[in-house]
């Protein structure tokens, strides 16, 4: 069994026959598509260091969210939150059993990242839900996505690169789980970059017709009966 995101990064032939277009269409979204937040963040990490900080920047989020008591106790709120990002890059099978030491650098840097979630989140009355768990479905087992807020789901990508079509991949591949489990309304879904600043968002139909000219449902019975049968290629 693996999780969505594995899926979505392994299975290339799979998503290149079913969503021919989508390397076109996130050139398109990374010309001229983003809408900018922020000023990037200045600040390079080494690929051992990078992922750590971008744990830790969105479990700093996630407990502000969850306990906002605890922003008026920065120390332990931070000291917290590198806890569980140790804790949960530890499940991942590449990662360090000793997780790299940050600097005040990095620590800054994760923080930068946490803060700019929390801003970009911010919303009065829209409801939000961290880490929203799909169902499995045939060989894709239980996933976990980062941010439900309202109908639109996004994924947190805090990288130095640009947007890619794997993340266009693991985006609907949850969206697919959650029509497989009954739960289809997710109207749309968007990507949030805050090392960068720059984020995209668009509905979930316009983006099925744009990497496949399929409607979303019919795109994700595809998707759906591809894990539940086995019969695919890499």
């Amino acid at each position: 069994m693996i999780d969505a995101a594995t899926f979505a990064s392994l299975f290339n032939a799979f998503w290149r026959s079913a969503a021919p277009t989508c390397e076109l269409f996130v050139r398109d979204v990374n010309i001229g598509k983003i809408s900018r937040f922020d000023i990037p963040l200045a600040g390079k990490h080494s690929p051992l260091v990078a992922p750590f900080i971008a744990e830790t920047g969105f479990s700093r989020f996630a407990l502000m969210a969850s306990q906002p008591e605890l922003a008026s106790d920065s120390d332990r709120l931070y000291e917290l939150a590198l806890r569980q990002a140790e804790k949960r890059l530890r499940g991942y099978q590449d990662a360090d059993a000793n997780p790299p030491t940050l600097t005040a650098s990095d620590k800054s840097d994760a923080i930068a990242i946490s803060d700019r979630l929390a801003i970009f989140f911010r919303h009065p009355t829209k409801p939000i839900v961290l880490r929203p768990l799909f169902s499995g479905c045939g060989f894709v087992d239980n996933s976990e996505g980062d941010i439900r807020w309202g109908s639109t789901l996004f994924e947190v990508k805090s990288v130095e690169r640009t947007f890619r079509s794997v993340d266009i991949y693991q985006l609907f591949t949850y969206y697919s789980l959650s029509v497989s489990e009954g739960n289809s309304d997710i109207d749309s879904v968007g990507i949030v970059n805050p090392k960068r600043g720059v984020s995209f968002e668009i509905d979930i139909e316009d983006l099925s017709r744009e990497i496949s000219g399929l409607s979303a449902s019919n795109l994700a019975d595809v998707v759906i009966r591809a894990i539940s049968s086995g019969d695919i290629s890499r």
